[in-house]
C-alpha cells in the first residue's frame, strides 16, 4: 500500500509542516507519559504544577524542533473553520 501526500508550496506550507513534524510530535507526547510515569513512581508525586507541566512540554518541544508558531495557528485556525461549518 502507498500513500503520497501533496501540498501546494507556499500557500500550504504550515499543513506541509504539521504533516512533516507529526512524528516528533510523537516523539514528545511519548517522552512526556515517560516523564509523568517517572515523577509517580520514583518521587512518589502524585500532582504537578501546570506551569511546570507546560514548561515540560515547551522544552520537550524545542528538543524535537517543533516550530511553536505553526501547531498553534494551524489548530487555531481548524477550530474555527470547524465551528464556521455548523
Amino acid at each position: 500500500m502507498k500513500a503520497t501526500l501533496e501540498f501546494q508550496l507556499p500557500e500550504e506550507q504550515e499543513d506541509y509542516d504539521l504533516v512533516n513534524q507529526a512524528r516528533n510530535l510523537y516523539c514528545v507526547i511519548y517522552e512526556l507519559e515517560d516523564y509523568l510515569r517517572h515523577l509517580a513512581k520514583y518521587k512518589n508525586q502524585e500532582t504537578i504544577n501546570i506551569d511546570d507541566l507546560r514548561q515540560k512540554i515547551i522544552d520537550l518541544k524545542l528538543k524535537q524542533g517543533i516550530k511553536e508558531y505553526s501547531w498553534k495557528t494551524k489548530y487555531i485556525n481548524f477550530f474555527k473553520s470547524l465551528k464556521a461549518l455548523r
